[in-house]
């Protein structure tokens, strides 16, 4: 690979990853809109459990998010070990781990969810700025402190 295009390839997993940070911001925002609005392509796709139905679409996302959402009155999510490989120039996988926390409106504190999984996501150029096409959510374990824990039971780990 020549120098050019390897700082090309760098500045993109740089702006990859900052438009990954901005999309867990508004979710922590709780702000589904904005989540949408600025970081998911028309023909986006979600996948949060196994076997269930992805989530395909802008409206049909927002929707979801916003319907989780509307009972989260705090959340944090923290992401590391950041992993960017590309098929082509304008198209990205990313590849983190997750941990988020959230604390749900009418439930004790006892009650807040602690997730622990990784992202595994597509990423496309359209116009010249990274956006999400798709996004699955693979589940390690996630509990709270009233509820059973849930350990591995979504995804393959190793995809």
């Amino acid at each position: 690979m020549d120098y050019e295009a390897r700082v090309r390839e760098l500045v993109d997993k740089a702006e990859i990853t900052d438009r990954k940070h901005a999309y867990l911001r508004a979710a922590d925002a709780l702000d589904p809109d904005r989540m949408v609005a600025d970081f998911v392509t028309e023909g986006f796709t979600a996948s949060y459990s196994p076997g269930g139905e992805p989530i395909q679409g802008r409206e049909a996302i927002r929707h979801w998010y916003a319907e989780r959402l509307g009972t989260v009155v705090a959340s944090s999510h923290h992401v590391s070990n950041v992993e960017i490989t590309f098929d082509d120039p304008d198209t990205a996988t990313l590849r983190c781990y997750l941990y988020s926390w959230q604390r749900f409106a009418d439930h004790p504190e006892t009650a807040d969810r602690h997730r622990f999984a990784r992202y595994l996501d597509t990423w496309v150029r359209v116009d010249g700025r990274w956006m999400q096409k798709s996004l699955t959510c693979l589940v390690a374990g996630e509990y709270c402190s009233d509820a059973v824990p849930r350990i591995g039971e979504y995804f393959d780990w190793d995809r």
